[in-house]
């Protein structure tokens, strides 16, 4: 998988950077499963198959409880077995659930240190599979910083992923963060700090891949806490 080589022309930008492109959303718990019992709906085949099985389990519960009068012993029985069908119907919710997450489009951004400080950022690209995030990560690195090998530390830390609500796709997407640790700094990727931000010494090389491919300086970019732990001298 490659990127176009001539990105957008290159914008400053002064102001404090958001921890992830303006595209995506961070969502909650709410608003999580609003979009899981959504896409899970549209399955309606397993909503249907779900809620025979359920419904017929309820029946073979309730009514042995219905027709009892022989003390408290039935009753009791049935009571047990609602619990253990409340058990499997919330086993099945999860299930549905990991399924449902597992599915779901994947984006990578990955953050390049040099020094205890970020010096570059590749984020919302694509990514098939996370068995890709390493070597993804390194073609990214060279291709922003222009040079065909990109020497590293090779221990990289992996934040696990979250969900995030994608603005252009318009659906949800489970988010990957990777930390990069450089050996040192590309001699392209300084020379062009030197030509464009020299006044900026902090500033970060983003590039935004998607929907457009574009490149901007931000000056004061905001780590993940992971990352800040791990790479960020103080």
């Amino acid at each position: 998988m490659t990127l176009p080589e001539n990105p957008e022309p290159l914008v400053t930008n002064t102001s404090a950077a958001s921890p992830g492109p303006p595209s995506l959303q961070r969502l909650s718990r709410w608003e999580i499963i609003r979009f899981c019992a959504a896409d899970v709906i549209r399955g309606w085949w397993r909503v249907l198959i779900g809620a025979l099985v359920l419904g017929g389990l309820l029946i073979a519960v309730i009514r042995p409880w219905q027709e009892s009068s022989l003390g408290w012993w039935t009753p009791t029985e049935a009571l047990l077995s609602l619990l253990t069908l409340a058990v499997a119907v919330l086993i099945w919710l999860g299930e549905l659930r990991e399924e449902w997450e597992r599915n779901l489009p994947k984006r990578l951004e990955v953050v390049y240190f040099f020094e205890g400080r970020p010096v570059m950022v590749c984020r919302d690209c694509m990514l098939v599979s996370e068995s890709d995030i390493r070597a993804w990560a390194q073609q990214l690195g060279a291709q922003l910083c222009q040079q065909p090998v990109l020497q590293f530390v090779p221990e990289m830390l992996l934040v696990p992923p979250r969900l995030v609500f994608h603005r252009p796709l318009k659906k949800v997407v489970r988010l990957y963060k990777l930390g990069v640790e450089l050996v040192n700094l590309p001699e392209k990727l300084a020379e062009r700090r030197r030509q464009e931000v020299s006044h900026l010494p902090n500033a970060v090389l983003v590039r935004t891949v998607y929907p457009v491919l574009k490149d901007e300086w931000l000056q004061g970019f905001e780590v993940e806490p992971e990352f800040r732990q791990r790479f960020v001298k103080p």
